[in-house]
């Protein structure tokens, strides 16, 4: 097993889901303010610093980091083993350690996907619960920020879950590298226990980056219904006030605020009128003054400015001169200004709330349901998608299960999806097995024949040597005509015997070399017709060739060689068998790329019937003891077994045969 690698792959695994963290909480930073409705400008840092402390990088910052700290201390703990193994190996192949981490590595992506929503679930349990109990009793006009609070745990839920989405495919990718490692080194394999189903592995994956869009889904409308309405509660309160005329010699907040009541019609009996001097002191209809954040915002932005670095700033009474409570709460205030006549700034103004909890909760209730259709449909779908899959699973398991697993079990292709794929490139996998079993069964047969030869040769040789011996001794000794001519026929025999020999000799020799070479198919075939000269002419017959291209093939020359002469001299001596004059031709051509086709085609009346079913795969002949079966046995085991090729014939009853061979010109690759 590749260690360093597998340490290689833990630290991009760790880097991608750092740079995840990272990415995912910057997103977050710069969406957060349209989001949240954050006040305008809310980016300076020294306004943050002024008026919350600290500026609002820092806490994403300290979020991402105890996320990521978080994410890390739950992958310590969940992959004890997964890391022994990286780091020790398994030196005593201990085949139930290794199982035991194969187990852990299937299921930990979504034991972690649980953990995480159950980390989430919890954490917003004891938020609620914390904001319910003290924010009431502290905070005043708790109900008012509740839905900012709302909206805030949304989003950091949201966040989270779309950190997790991310981090499940790194998770997943790193450890299909530590179980296909701990394959390869142990080749130990077993049935996961624990089976996770198409359906439910769905839904693991794809439900919480729903609902996470669905969360972004409800803030930005959320977030848009705020400025509406804001837009329209100030430019309703914009229109009253603006109208309203001061006496500027003798300005007095308390005055003027009763002058708004008076002239100035409420939005909404919440809302509040307020008046303010140019010393800050302040009178309102309400129970309490504007927040120190609102006087702070409205010191810093209301008019131009220009502070020591000669940087102007904002003037909102040429925007929409609001002002706002805080970051991410929906209670804004219109406000104007009113000089005195020593150019003194008073203020008028309405506090109101732009939020709006009933659109919220319709945004809420219309989320959810849309939640609940998706994830019926995604149900649906996978269980469909399951189904092809679990047909699949049952095919498998019927192959399996048959007696003769090497016969031609293929699978239905049932859709045309890449479940359909998989049963395509399963046949195509049987096929190839099929072929590949042939192949090694015609080679171990053509091994079995050169020994067979071999000792054949050798047995019988030796003793027919020694019955010559004794034939030339005794006709030395013979006086009558009668044992001279006894003499004769067991010569006659004896010579009969050792050509048989010979020619089967001849026929399988060289059958275990591997001198493969390329060679010219178009010198091989003028080659044919001087070594099937002597045959022509016994049989009475001719023999053409066409091959109108210059066609090199990589093999064993010698041995195709002898395929060839011995279907075309069969088909010579056909003609001679039953007495007919006539013509063999072979034609050869490329088809494709990479094959070569060739045909042998006589018109000596076909192959018999009772003959045709044996060819290739007996040894047999028609042509009594002139022939030995040897020859068309040897033409389909050297085609099939060592080119890796295909012979067949076609007969026309009556008329002839014609013989096909196709192979590939040059040593083909796997192509998976």
């Amino acid at each position: 097993m590749d260690n360093k690698k597998l340490k290689k792959s833990r630290k991009e695994y760790n880097l991608m889901v750092l740079l995840s963290t990272i990415v995912i909480i910057t997103i977050f930073y710069l969406l957060l303010p349209q989001l949240l409705n954050f006040p305008k400008y809310f980016d300076n840092i020294s306004f943050q610093i002024e008026t919350i402390k600290i500026p609002l990088f820092v806490y994403f910052i300290i979020f991402g980091l105890i996320v990521y700290t978080l994410e890390i201390l739950i992958d310590k703990i969940s992959m004890k083993k997964i890391d022994k193994l990286i780091n020790h190996g398994n030196p005593e192949k201990d085949k139930k350690f290794i199982i035991n981490v194969r187990d852990n590595c299937m299921n930990y992506p979504y034991k972690f996907m649980i953990i995480q929503v159950v980390i989430i679930a919890f954490v917003t349990i004891i938020a609620v619960a914390f904001f319910l109990t003290v924010g009431k009793l502290s905070i005043q006009d708790f109900d008012k920020m509740l839905i900012s609070l709302i909206r805030l745990g949304l989003l950091i839920i949201a966040a989270w879950l779309i950190l997790s989405v991310f981090k499940f495919f790194f998770l997943q990718k790193y450890l299909n590298t530590v179980l296909k490692e701990s394959y390869e080194n142990n080749r130990f394999y077993k049935k996961n226990n624990t089976t996770i189903s198409n359906s439910v592995s769905l839904l693991i994956q794809i439900l919480p980056l729903v609902i996470a869009i669905l969360i972004i889904f409800i803030c930005f409308s959320y977030s848009n219904t705020i400025d509406v309405s804001s837009k329209a509660i100030s430019t309703y309160y914009r229109t009253y006030m603006d109208d309203l005329e001061f006496d500027k010699s003798k300005l007095d907040i308390k005055d003027m605020l009763q002058t708004v009541k008076l002239e100035v019609p409420l939005w909404e009996d919440e809302n509040i009128l307020f008046a303010m001097d140019y010393e800050g002191n302040m009178v309102t209809t309400g129970t309490k003054d504007l927040s120190d954040f609102m006087v702070k915002y409205k010191d810093k932005y209301f008019y131009y400015y220009t502070d020591d670095n000669g940087k102007t700033g904002i003037n909102l009474t040429q925007e929409d001169n609001v002002i706002y409570e805080s970051y991410g709460i929906d209670e804004h205030a219109y406000i104007r200004a009113v000089k005195d006549e020593f150019g003194r700034t008073y203020f008028i103004g309405a506090k109101y709330f732009a939020g709006n909890i009933e659109t919220f909760e319709f945004l809420v209730y219309v989320s959810v349901a849309m939640l609940l259709i998706y994830a019926v449909i995604l149900v649906y779908w996978s269980k469909n998608s399951s189904m092809n899959i679990k047909n699949v699973e049952k095919n498998m398991q019927d192959i399996l299960s048959d007696k003769d697993i090497l016969k031609k079990n293929f699978m239905p292709i049932l859709s045309n999806d890449e479940i359909g794929n998989i049963s395509y490139y399963y046949n195509k996998i049987q096929d190839k097995l099929l072929i590949q079993r042939d192949i090694m069964f015609k080679q171990e047969q053509l091994s079995v024949l050169g020994e067979l030869a071999g000792g054949m040769a050798h047995d019988i040789n030796t003793p027919i040597s020694s019955i010559n011996t004794s034939i030339l001794m005794l006709d030395k000794y013979c006086t009558s005509d009668k044992e001279k001519e006894l003499l004769e026929n067991m010569q006659i025999s004896s010579d009969r015997i050792i050509n048989i020999v010979t020619s089967m000799r001849n026929q399988i020799r060289n059958l275990g070399s591997n001198d493969k070479e390329v060679f010219s198919l178009n010198k091989m075939v003028d080659d044919l017709h001087v070594l099937t000269q002597n045959e022509q002419k016994k049989n009475g017959c001719t023999f053409e060739s066409e091959v109108k291209e210059e066609i090199e093939i990589y093999g064993e020359r010698t041995k195709l060689g002898q395929v060839l002469t011995n279907i075309v001299v069969n088909a010579i001596q056909a003609y001679g068998g039953i007495g007919k004059k006539g013509n063999v031709k072979l034609t050869a051509f490329k088809k494709g790329s990479n094959t070569c086709r060739i045909e042998v085609e006589d018109e000596a009346g076909g192959i018999p019937e009772k003959v045709q079913k044996y060819l290739f795969k007996n040894i047999m002949t028609t042509k009594g003891a002139k022939g030995t079966g040897l020859g068309m046995y040897l033409a389909g085991s050297v085609i099939k077994g060592i080119y890796q090729g295909n012979i067949w014939f076609e007969v026309k009853k009556g008329i002839g045969t014609k013989f096909i061979i196709e192979i590939p010109m040059k040593e083909e690759q796997g192509n998976g």
